[in-house]
């Protein structure tokens, strides 16, 4: 007998001493008396440590050994169990188990077959033979990673899954903070595509939210195609101005909020040129986050999702709940994606173009899929915590216990937090995010450097300020026309086309029109010059010259002769042909 068996039969015989002891002090039956003992042991916890033994029974298992018991004279021996001790099966030479071992600890992840013929390799270069089977091998090798299932998952899959299915994780009490305290941020990159207005080009979308701890409701959030500065600020300005109040403290990621610059050749002087700019740009936005009345902004562990276990499974349930019957899903996963993107599927490849179109959502539309999915399908569902509320109850109910001091005008809060650029005006008016935004105040503008504020979640306008940051206009966005509008174009698209057209010829006439009254301004005191010159022309002899002798009358013929040697006649030559003159006369030819 084990040491093993000797426990089970030990701590067997303790749970029938306890029946035994409570059917004699109730009077009851031994199934009544089993029904009740079972009611509480099985809860684990009662005898805990004897429920880590023995685990949870059955009222027969527990009735057979209460009878054994009894026939055995009470003895705990009469419960030992039948099964063999010590060492069962082959023993395996430990050399080759530890070298066999050595090459299955690798991250890659070489299976136990591909282990096993290196081994026998091995054993063929050695000259040995294989001392045991490979069956027996295999099973020693998996014996040995269950026993040692810690190291063996560090070692084939790396401290992140060993950090994450291994290591204990950090209870805590969600009950201690209440609802607007604390709300957590991350950055997810959504499972389909929207179209890229910086680009054209479909592609998938960054999801910045902001989620409030205790309630678990998504109180804001944004989109863009990359985690930057901008689209967590304009996140979390979305939050404040929509309830009004700040949080005491925020807890958002480690990672970088911007994109990544790996494979490019950089000095020390631009590395060292980029970090001080993320340094600005990370001080710019939490000094206008600090500035709503935030106390503290945490930065939870890198690599610890576990760390913001809320929101990663909030981005779980959204990808389940919505982002699978969207247009454009592309799976979670190389492993997840749909089954109509795999190799040679034209089959279901023409299904999902009849069922769902070739349609792909714009990011303003997918912005509106998101908050409908948020506030009427998310928001409603049950509490994990709170039993018999939905998130958005126990978020309601704790907006009545905000302190008033919390509270801020939204539109302050909305100022505060919009994105900011300095751009160069064009003639087309100011491009941002992709998009032209033109206004006619922008006219006198053009070529100069101005300061463009908008609203990230909003595209339809931006705020342009001049170099001294004195408001200018609300630009709109402009339209893009067809090239053969005028052809092929809706009776709306060729409306726009002539409002367009229209607008040129408006600012055109408006030019014309300051000149033509900058002309009858400068006439009586900026034409100085034009009277100079007709007083000029009245002057007989005209002014007299001093800088130059350019006159405008002709020189006449001086009268002395040139200096130099008289020009000698040439004498004629004896071949050469002389042409009378009355002949050249004649035929009107001059000499």
């Amino acid at each position: 007998m084990g040491e093993k068996q000797e426990v089970i039969a030990i701590r067997r015989a303790q749970l029938c001493s306890e029946l035994h002891d409570l059917r004699t002090r109730e009077g009851i039956s031994l199934s009544q008396a089993i029904t009740a003992y079972l009611e509480l042991y099985n809860t684990g916890v009662h005898h805990s440590l004897i429920y880590a033994t023995l685990g949870r029974l059955s009222a027969s298992t527990l009735r057979r050994w209460y009878n054994a018991w009894l026939d055995g004279e009470r003895d705990w021996r009469a419960l030992v169990p039948q099964w063999r001790s010590g060492n069962v099966g082959h023993e395996v030479p430990q050399d080759d188990f530890n070298w066999l071992i050595g090459v299955l600890h690798s991250d890659g992840k070489p299976p136990v077959a591909a282990a096993l013929r290196m081994w026998h390799l091995k054993l063929r270069t050695e000259g040995r033979e294989a001392p045991v089977s490979d069956r027996t091998m295999q099973r020693a090798i998996k014996v040995f990673a269950q026993r040692h299932a810690g190291r063996w998952a560090y070692m084939r899959r790396g401290a992140k899954y060993f950090r994450e299915h291994y290591l204990p994780s950090v209870l805590q009490d969600g009950s201690r903070v209440p609802v607007g305290d604390l709300w957590y941020s991350d950055g997810c990159l959504l499972n389909f595509e929207v179209i890229n207005p910086y680009t054209g080009n479909a592609s998938r979308p960054m999801f910045v939210p902001f989620m409030d701890y205790a309630s678990g409701m998504i109180v804001g959030f944004d989109l863009d195609f990359s985690e930057n500065r901008r689209v967590i600020a304009s996140a979390y300005r979305n939050a404040i101005c929509l309830w009004g109040f700040v949080p005491l403290y925020i807890k958002w990621d480690n990672g970088r909020a911007f994109r990544s610059l790996q494979g490019k050749k950089l000095n020390r002087a631009q590395l060292a040129e980029l970090r001080q700019l993320e340094q600005d740009e990370i001080a710019e936005i939490s000094g206008n986050i600090y500035a709503t009345g935030v106390l503290e902004i945490l930065n939870s562990l890198p690599y610890n999702p576990t760390g913001k276990a809320k929101i990663e499974r909030f981005f779980g349930t959204l990808d389940g709940g919505l982002e699978r019957f969207l247009p454009g899903y592309r799976g979670a996963s190389i492993e997840d994606k749909p089954a109509h993107l795999g190799r040679n599927e034209k089959h279901l490849q023409q299904l999902d173009q009849k069922l769902r179109g070739n349609i792909t959502l714009t990011l303003h539309e997918a912005k509106q899929v998101l908050n409908w999915w948020i506030l009427d399908i998310y928001a409603h569902m049950q509490h994990p915590e709170i039993k018999g509320k939905t998130r958005l109850q126990v978020w309601q109910e704790g907006l009545k216990s905000i302190d008033d001091s919390r509270r801020r005008n939204p539109e302050e809060l909305w100022q505060l937090m919009l994105c900011q650029e300095v751009k160069k005006l064009d003639r087309s008016g100011v491009k941002v995010r992709g998009l032209w935004y033109y206004d006619e105040a922008l006219f006198d503008y053009v070529g100069q450097r101005v300061y463009v504020r908008y609203d990230q979640m909003d595209d339809r306008y931006v705020f342009v300020y001049d170099s001294l940051k004195q408001p200018i206009c609300r630009a709109l966005v402009r339209d893009v026309h067809d090239p053969l509008v005028t052809v092929r174009g809706s009776e709306e698209e060729k409306l726009r086309f002539t409002h367009e057209m229209k607008r040129k010829n408006r600012l055109e006439k408006r030019m014309r029109k300051d000149a033509d009254a900058l002309a009858e301004m400068t006439r009586d005191g900026g034409m100085f010059m034009m009277e100079a010159i007709g007083k000029l022309r009245e002057m007989k002899g005209g002014a007299p010259l001093e800088l130059t002798n350019l006159d405008s009358s002709l020189p006449h013929l001086p009268q002395e002769p040139v200096e130099g040697e008289p020009i000698q006649e040439e004498e004629p030559d004896e071949n050469e042909v002389v042409i009378p003159r009355e002949f050249l006369d004649a035929i009107g030819v001059s000499q």
